[in-house]
């Protein structure tokens, strides 16, 4: 088994758009656990004799991660992870990735970082992600049993700071940092 976690399409893909666009966490919960969550930090939303409906405001991060995910769905790819819980095999372990989006030609892995402190990017970060690059790779291609499925790794950030030696591409073209370059810059990349 080379993915835990699940993967979605079609309508499924759709419902989870829907709940990857909103600013919130909404939970139906008994209402015997309602001091639980509310100490957790949770609000109550809507309740009735049984259930309450808590909502809690998403962090940066995963407001961040949805935001690429939903680039790609945006972009027509036909299947990407359900949620956070999502792992690779990488040779010898599973590896977490925040976004994974393949359209049966090409798929992406895609680690996303956020910060509010403007916080430098290093190369350890990219090293950690690097390092297991082939194995993943190998993973998803057989995974979807396709030796000729063009497999990307992307760094996605906010918030981060670059350093000039990372800000550029072997081939010396620089990877745009706003999210309508970036979409136009993966769309001329891929042909759409």
């Amino acid at each position: 088994m080379y993915f835990r976690g699940t993967l979605v399409r079609d309508k499924e893909l759709v419902s989870v758009a829907a709940k990857r666009k909103k600013k919130e966490i909404l939970k139906s919960v008994p209402i015997g656990e309602r001091d639980s969550y509310l100490a957790d930090g949770w609000q109550v939303k809507s309740e009735s004799k049984y259930r309450i409906t808590v909502c809690k405001p998403k962090e940066s991060d995963e407001l961040f991660e949805d935001q690429v995910w939903r680039l790609f769905s945006n972009m027509g790819f036909e299947e990407l992870n359900a949620d956070r819980h999502f792992e690779i095999w990488a040779g010898e372990d599973y590896q977490q990735v925040d976004v994974f989006a393949s359209d049966g030609n090409h798929a992406f892995v895609v680690e996303c970082r956020s910060s509010k402190k403007k916080t430098v990017i290093t190369k350890k970060e990219i090293s950690a992600i690097a390092d297991l690059k082939k194995e993943m790779t190998l993973s998803i291609k057989k995974h979807y049993q396709k030796k000729n499925l063009h497999v990307s790794f992307l760094f996605a950030t906010q918030g981060r700071r670059w350093t000039e030696a990372l800000q550029w591409k072997d081939d010396g073209a620089r990877i745009p940092g706003e999210p309508v370059q970036f979409q136009r810059w993966l769309s001329t990349l891929l042909g759409r």
